[in-house]
């Protein structure tokens, strides 16, 4: 069934809290429904960066709009866009389940590696070694500069948004996503040195 609302529709309903009234259930439900397709690449996708398996970013993206739906009165227009809102809901729970899982959880492989046909078996293979050693470099950074990370690409984001989810300025978070790459270099590197 498609949404007679446009993703306008359901960010502006965000803040607007109507399910006491029986006769707008369906429109919330879409709305809703507009609002999470509207934004689930990008929530998959910071996951995925984070270093989530696809099971766990599934998992995950449910809890997340489940708290968007849940905390949707407390949305304040003012304050922040509905994807810097978002967002910063999609880190609390990332690291959240980072720290109660201690790094237990299964590389970004799954994620990423979604085998992309136009490649020739010898060129999917190699994407999937180069996946496979980036999200292991990943795993190995801290849960703050993960975020910096995987902030950094996604594509609806300025610095600004970024800055806000973590709470600190653009500057502190271009210096934050600057040693994060750094650490990130250095991890792939001696990763190589070791290979060879």
């Amino acid at each position: 069934m498609e949404s007679k609302f446009s993703t306008a529709d359901a960010v502006a309903a965000l803040s607007v809290d109507r399910l006491s009234n029986d006769t707008q259930e369906t429109d919330n439900r879409q709305l809703f429904s507009a609002f999470i397709e509207h934004y689930q690449h990008g929530v998959f996708g910071f996951l995925g960066r984070m270093g989530f398996s696809q099971t766990e970013a599934e998992d995950l993206a449910q809890e997340v709009f489940l708290k968007v739906w849940r905390y949707r009165a407390s949305y304040n227009p003012q304050k922040a866009q509905p994807s810097t809102w978002l967002y910063a809901i999609v880190r609390n729970t990332a690291l959240n389940k980072l720290r109660s899982t201690r790094g237990d959880h299964t590389e970004l492989s799954e994620l990423e590696i979604a085998a992309d046909k136009q490649f020739q078996p010898e060129q999917q293979l190699q994407r999937q070694q180069t996946q496979k050693k980036v999200s292991a470099a990943i795993n190995k950074l801290s849960p703050d500069d993960r975020c910096a990370i995987a902030l950094f690409y996604l594509d609806d984001l300025s610095g600004e948004q970024a800055a806000n989810i973590l709470q600190c300025s653009t500057a502190a978070f271009k210096t934050r996503l600057s040693r994060a790459r750094n650490k990130l270099k250095n991890i792939l590197n001696t990763m190589d040195e070791t290979n060879d």
